[in-house]
């Protein structure tokens, strides 16, 4: 019995390992789908609440291990000081998250009895309400939804324009449910009797996904609707974040910035007939060197060898003292400079990352005096950028594009033109993580409708339009180098999804919310 149940944790493991397979860059999307249909196999006949709790927290643990070890990385980078971090980023959050997965196996087991529509339902019901409330407790973190596993057909992402990332998570949980359920049923030789919920619901579901492949396919014009007047030159410098902010170095790091953002007649041979707005990506710089008058001056030169109107958003380390104390204290900014290197203005990060740009809960006070760490404060507004042309360009550093609720909200009824995304996921080195982050940043886009221009110090700097089709070539990871992105066109009225949120996803909840006490009255009048 021992050796049985020793068994069935170690399988759900590497169930949860096995559905990292289908997200970036693997992005092999049937191993989800078959993660989630032999977990609810297994889950299927266990009677013990506690073992329902038990083998679900498991199968998170093995699948937030496996698509989130790259966090550990970023403690690398200044091990000297952040080694104590290391096995708590490697396995103490992936411990954390997998507790959601574990609830939801627990109430599927609590309320449910073995072989019954009411746990197939619940199933789906308690996996996709947790997903949910990952992405908003605790500041939230929304990371490798199972819709994600879906990204290398962009045709299945299109449903996210109407009901979002958890929509289409719901969707992908309940197709390898059913594929389990079904299969549990022929195991047990039942019949499919169409009176069962079960077997109706399972059909349902596993059609659906066919359905979502013809309406993306149907959605997605042939040809991609990028506009001449406008671009975006992304730089991607590449710049090793162990030499980042070596003093000697910044000098080097400086005129990379400036080299890949000087005009280029036989690379950018098109250019816009508008407007260019150069992007140089998260904390490129820090205030002090771009306020310098004579980098300012360098700067402006960059702008002004294009021959057309040129804006440039950097992303710096931008510093004040607080009035009090004198010390200096520190926001992860954006700065919109005009064609002159005027600050136009300046966006603050408000969602910043949970131990990694500031300790939440108070911890800066044990942390602080042992590490040095100062970290991030938070910004308090959300407000787009206006260009010189009358465009909303709405801001998204780092973390920020992982939300999908509200994340670009309309100003004076305006659609923004786009969304742009900065990053440095260097940290991460080349593993999942910032191929991860650029799948995300893809979804975005598609939610919104609205294009999405992402620059990584290195990464994958890249460029979306409404559709989620990728405009121009990327820049691959550890590679120095820029590239020029025309803007499509956004949305005029937005999509549905930018303005009524998860509503779609909330009537799905609602009806198998009504379907589970359907079935749990029937039972109750017929037992």
């Amino acid at each position: 019995m021992k050796q049985l149940i020793m068994r069935k944790k170690l399988v759900v493991f590497l169930l949860g390992l096995v559905a990292c397979m289908a997200l970036p860059p693997i992005s092999l999307w049937p191993f989800m789908l078959a993660a989630f249909a032999a977990h609810f196999f297994i889950l299927n006949t266990v009677h013990s609440e506690n073992k329902g709790l038990l083998l679900s927290y498991i199968f998170g643990v093995g699948y937030f291990v496996g698509g989130l070890y790259w966090i550990a990385n970023a403690t690398l980078v200044d091990w000297h000081n952040f080694w104590w971090a290391y096995p708590f980023a490697l396995i103490g959050l992936p411990l954390l998250l997998a507790l959601f997965w574990g609830v939801a196996g627990y109430v599927t087991v609590r309320f449910s009895q073995p072989h019954s529509s009411e746990r197939y339902i619940l199933y789906i019901l308690s996996f996709s309400i947790t997903e949910w409330l990952r992405g908003v407790l605790f500041t939230g973190f929304p990371w490798n939804l199972p819709g994600y596993a879906w990204d290398s057909l962009p045709q299945m992402l299109q449903i996210t324009s109407i009901g979002g990332i958890y929509l289409l998570s719901l969707f992908t949980i309940a197709a390898g449910v059913s594929i389990g359920s079904l299969i549990a049923c022929r195991r047990m030789k039942n019949t499919y009797r169409l009176k069962d919920a079960r077997n109706v619901l399972s059909v349902v579901f596993i059609i659906i996904l066919p359905c979502i492949f013809v309406f993306g396919s149907l959605r997605m014009p042939v040809q991609n609707t990028t506009a001449e007047e406008t671009a975006f030159l992304v730089v991607q410098p590449n710049i090793a974040q162990k030499i980042k902010w070596e003093p000697e170095q910044i000098p080097n790091h400086i005129s990379t910035l400036l080299q890949l953002s000087d005009y280029n007649a036989e690379k950018y041979p098109s250019l816009p007939t508008k407007q260019l707005y150069i992007v140089w990506p998260e904390t490129a710089l820090s205030q002090p060197y771009i306020d310098h008058s004579s980098i300012r001056e360098k700067i402006v030169q960059s702008l002004e060898s294009w021959p057309v109107e040129t804006e440039l958003f950097a992303g710096v380390i931008h510093i004040e003292k607080d009035k009090r104390s004198n010390e200096p204290y520190y926001y992860n900014s954006i700065y919109h400079l005009g064609s002159h290197g005027q600050m136009m203005a300046r966006y603050d990060k408000t969602r910043l990352v949970p131990f990694g740009e500031y300790m939440p809960l108070m911890l800066d006070r044990i942390v602080t005096p042992i590490t040095g760490f100062q970290g991030f404060r938070h910004g308090e507004n959300r407000q787009p950028f206006i260009t010189a042309d009358g465009k909303n360009i709405y801001p998204l550093i780092c973390y920020e594009t992982i939300f999908p609720q509200h994340i670009a909200p309309r100003k004076d009824n305006t659609t923004s033109a786009a969304m742009l995304s900065i990053t440095d996921d260097s940290w991460y080195g080349n593993t999942s993580g910032p191929y991860q982050h650029n799948a995300i940043a893809r979804v975005r886009a598609i939610e919104q409708g609205i294009p999405i221009i992402r620059a990584a110090n290195t990464g994958v700097s890249d460029a979306f339009d409404v559709y989620g089709r990728q405009i121009g070539s990327p820049i691959a990871f550890d590679t120095k180098d820029a590239a020029l992105y025309f803007l499509p066109k956004p949305i005029e009225k937005g999509t549905f999804f930018a303005q009524y949120h998860n509503l779609i996803f909330y009537i799905f909840l609602i009806g198998l919310g009504g379907l589970l006490t359907w079935e749990k009255h029937k039972k109750t009048k017929n037992p």
